[in-house]
């Protein structure tokens, strides 16, 4: 589950459809009246990153000539702030984006979308005290708003499921309890709006954690079902897929997914690897295989993982090539040592439940042995 694409979604949508389907709030009220100056603007249907940015700080510069005897100069720059944040969010420039979000705050305390904005910052940086924090302020000032408790119904699960976590089904309190809170959020948005599709994406997400595949993939069905678009609950529905070992219809999911969200390079990582190494051959295509990896690369962002990694030099191998395997292999374990990345070349490499060690695919590579799932026998 990605929940900072979820919270960035939530925040911008937030600030560009404020009237929900209960009784205004304040908050609300004004916050239209901001969104009717800002339209004008073109600050919320920038096509980019960088055109939000720039609009939006336009809209900041010029708050007071805008301004109207409904909607103040600070009223405009609070949700410019936002805004603008959020471009920098997409950029994963998170200093800049965490001053536009405290400096929203400061101008308006009592702003749901600047805490729920700030919140992505929080889970940029691993800090999921903080993004708890202010997903449970976002309730509190806003409580009639479904996505407001979509947002952090994901927030309890990527708090207790992060990424690097072994995989399996959840067994501590922790997790149970925060299964149990996201639960109980998640009812409560669909209290509000039975229709949004991330109330199913999150189901699904939820059922995943506990290892119930099946029920997962009709959640994800259903998510797709009401929104053809979202590329999350394709990724998610294909991850599903390859933990029952249905790796054409991973496959087909991974292709979708690639295609409505092409910045998001985990899709390109987990189709290569099945592409790869999967157990089925006439579904692997190295050659294939070896774009994914290049383009997993450039879209990156951050510290790459060693699944990311230990992707090519794989790829390669299925394409025969095992001489630029086995180097850029080498090339891996080189910068691995010198970044201290990682201190010690047995580290595992963990990717849908598999776990194999560099050295065992170094060895595989000098032999000119491709590596397949089914043959490390630690599938889970």
């Amino acid at each position: 589950m990605r929940l900072l694409i979820i919270l960035a979604a939530l925040a911008l949508a937030a600030c560009q459809t404020l009237d929900g389907p209960s009784q205004p709030t304040v908050e609300t009220a004004r916050g239209q009246q901001v969104l009717n100056a800002i339209t004008v603007l073109g600050c919320t249907r920038a096509k980019t990153a960088d055109a939000r940015i720039s609009r939006c700080t336009r809209l900041i510069d010029n708050a007071e000539k805008t301004a109207t005897e409904k909607v103040s100069g600070d009223q405009l720059r609070v949700v410019g702030h936002v805004l603008r944040g959020l471009g920098y969010v997409d950029k994963r420039e998170d200093g800049r984006a965490l001053d536009d979000f405290n400096s929203a705050i400061s101008l308006d305390a009592g702003h749901a979308q600047a805490y729920l904005a700030r919140s992505t910052v929080w889970e940029l940086r691993g800090d999921h005290a903080k993004m708890m924090r202010d997903l449970n302020t976002v309730v509190d000032l806003a409580p009639d708003r479904a996505e407001h408790y979509l947002a952090r119904a994901a927030g309890w699960i990527v708090s207790e499921f992060p990424p690097e976590r072994d995989e399996g089904p959840a067994t501590t309190p922790a997790e149970l309890r925060a299964i149990e809170n996201a639960t109980e959020d998640i009812e409560k948005a669909q209290a509000f709006d039975p229709e949004l599709s991330d109330t199913y994406l999150l189901l699904g997400d939820i059922n995943f954690e506990l290892a119930d595949f099946d029920t997962a993939i009709g959640y994800y069905s259903e998510a797709i079902s009401r929104d053809r678009n979202d590329g999350s609950a394709y990724g998610n529905r294909a991850t599903a897929y390859y933990r029952i070992e249905d790796y054409g219809s991973a496959i087909a999911d991974f292709e979708s997914a690639i295609r409505l969200d092409p910045d998001d390079a985990s899709n390109y990582l987990k189709l290569g690897w099945i592409l790869a190494a999967g157990p089925e051959g006439d579904l692997r295509d190295g050659d294939r295989a070896i774009s994914l990896a290049l383009e997993a690369e450039r879209r990156a962002s951050g510290e790459k993982p060693a699944a990311l990694l230990f992707l090519l030099p794989t790829a390669y191998a299925e394409s025969g090539r095992f001489d630029e395997a086995v180097r850029e292999l080498e090339r891996v374990l080189d910068f691995l040592r010198e970044s201290a990345v990682q201190s010690n070349e047995d580290d595992t490499l963990r990717l849908l439940g598999l776990y194999v060690s560099a050295e065992e695919l170094l060895e595989m590579f000098r032999n000119r042995k491709p590596f397949r799932f089914a043959e490390t026998g630690q599938e889970s």
